[in-house]
């Protein structure tokens, strides 16, 4: 049974920035962000999920890149939803941005996330696989039927988890933000989820930036190119009314 811990700062905003931390990472990866998104009035959230680094909740105990973990995010709007929460913007970091595309698919709150902004998002689970495994030195010809192999094992379904393919059913605004020498084929699956989405998409690349460091690279562009989304997709009235605590 996995119990969620969530921490929570306040704002005058009705609508929550739900930080989603990546695979080998915790809460605090959202720490250098916070402080600008709070104080330009947002309340904030951060929790963890089942199979996490604090927690191994589900029964393979490995991270499923959002295919149950989801569920708990959805946990946590429902805490929101009972704290004066009307609708959100998901935050999501490498394979966060996954889970946060896994309760765009399977919640029945979706329609209340206004945007989600991605810091580089884990879009093609195949995709991030092959790259770890090529790392590795697995050799190319045996990758095909070593992802087979490990996705009945571990019990996941690869084309679920296949956000470029499946990013019509992406029902919010996306902001990405990138390193321009991260992995090749990362970025490339990146800019394909992005043409795919049309004027639904903005992707922000950072010169110079690896995996994970864009906002090292330029704190100041980054913060206010997440900002200036977050203004953007919450800036008009929420369409939905106030849940009572318990609802």
């Amino acid at each position: 049974m996995h119990l969620l811990q969530v921490w929570t700062a306040p704002g005058s905003n009705d609508t929550w920035v739900v930080f989603v931390h990546g695979n080998g990472a915790d809460w605090t990866q959202a720490l250098r962000l916070i402080p600008s998104v709070s104080a330009a009035g947002y309340p904030v959230a951060v929790a963890s999920y089942r199979n996490d680094n604090a927690d191994s909740g589900s029964t393979s105990g490995r991270h499923g890149f959002g295919y149950d973990e989801w569920q708990d995010l959805e946990a946590l709007f429902n805490y929101a939803l009972g704290h004066g929460a009307l609708d959100f913007a998901l935050v999501g970091y490498g394979s966060g941005g996954s889970v946060a595309g896994a309760l765009l698919f399977e919640s029945r709150l979706a329609d209340r996330v206004v945007g989600v902004a991605l810091d580089s998002p884990t879009l093609s689970l195949t995709t991030a696989i092959e790259e770890a495994w090529v790392e590795e030195g697995v050799p190319g010809w045996t990758i095909g039927w070593t992802k087979a192999i490990a996705s009945m094992r571990f019990g996941l379904d690869l084309g679920a988890l296949d956000h470029v393919a499946r990013s019509a059913e992406w029902s919010a605004p996306v902001l990405i933000l990138h390193g321009r020498d991260e992995m090749p084929s990362t970025l490339d699956s990146v800019e394909a989820f992005a043409i795919a989405r049309g004027e639904d998409a903005l992707l922000l690349t950072f010169p110079g930036a690896g995996p994970g460091a864009s906002w090292n690279s330029d704190s100041e562009r980054y913060e206010s190119a997440v900002v200036g989304f977050l203004d953007q997709v919450a800036g008009t009235r929420s369409e939905f009314e106030s849940v009572a605590p318990g609802q």
